[in-house]
């Protein structure tokens, strides 16, 4: 962004993942935003105040325009941007990370009050069994979902799975690893967690929405059997 105005970029500063997926493209572009760590929700009234902007959402971009939908955020960087392209030519990544909900669909059945609620344990465990698997095929062309060097794909899914893991630590009594037993999955978050884009983007998850949560008295291995017999 040398040569130009920086835009800014407003994330929150604990837990969410659509932050992290944003942040991660711009650290893989190379790009260099002012970025603002949102703390309270007061904050909103003094970004209007300073920038002349409404800002409801985050992420935020601020640039030509007020982009504020990650989709939007992440379009606008690749057409803007072009150098560091981080598209993917796989279709079946591509409908892996665009066409699935895991974190709602993970939030939803841990939130359940019946343990049981299959609906949203099902989509999950069908998704992480997918991502396992195409992880097992793309091996030979490199470590991440299309190759040796993180895509877009990869700056969707890793945030995800990353808010699942974290959480699964804060919720059970043994603070174990719920992804344990994806052997591809934790494969790759392994490398990813070695580089500098993942590294420096991760987002705190905010443990107060989750401490007191009733599954406290699982282990993380309940939770991913109960993940793994769902095949």
């Amino acid at each position: 962004m040398s040569g130009q105005p920086r835009c800014k970029l407003f994330i929150k500063k604990k837990g969410d993942y659509l932050c992290q997926r944003v942040c991660m493209i711009v650290a893989l572009k190379k790009l260099d935003p002012v970025i603002c760590q949102i703390i309270a929700e007061e904050d909103k009234v003094k970004i209007a105040k300073e920038n002349g902007a409404t800002v409801t959402m985050w992420p935020t971009l601020l640039d030509t325009h007020t982009y504020e939908d990650g989709e939007e955020i992440e379009q606008h960087l690749e057409a803007h941007f072009p150098e560091h392209s981080l598209k993917s030519n796989d279709e079946a990544v591509k409908e892996l990370t665009e066409n699935n909900s895991p974190v709602s669909d993970f939030n939803k059945w841990l939130r359940a009050e019946s343990p049981g609620d299959a609906v949203h344990a099902e989509k999950l465990a069908k998704f992480l069994n997918k991502a396992d698997q195409i992880l097992e095929q793309n091996a030979k062309k490199g470590d991440f979902l299309d190759g040796n060097s993180l895509t877009l794909p990869d700056c969707i899914l890793l945030p995800k799975l990353h808010h699942m893991r974290e959480v699964g630590k804060i919720i059970t009594v043994d603070q174990g690893d719920i992804l344990k037993g994806f052997t591809n999955v934790e494969r790759y978050m392994k490398k990813a967690e070695n580089g500098t884009a993942f590294q420096t983007t991760k987002r705190e998850i905010d443990d107060r929405k989750w401490i007191g949560f009733k599954s406290k008295t699982k282990k993380s291995s309940d939770i991913y059997n109960a993940l793994k017999s769902r095949k």
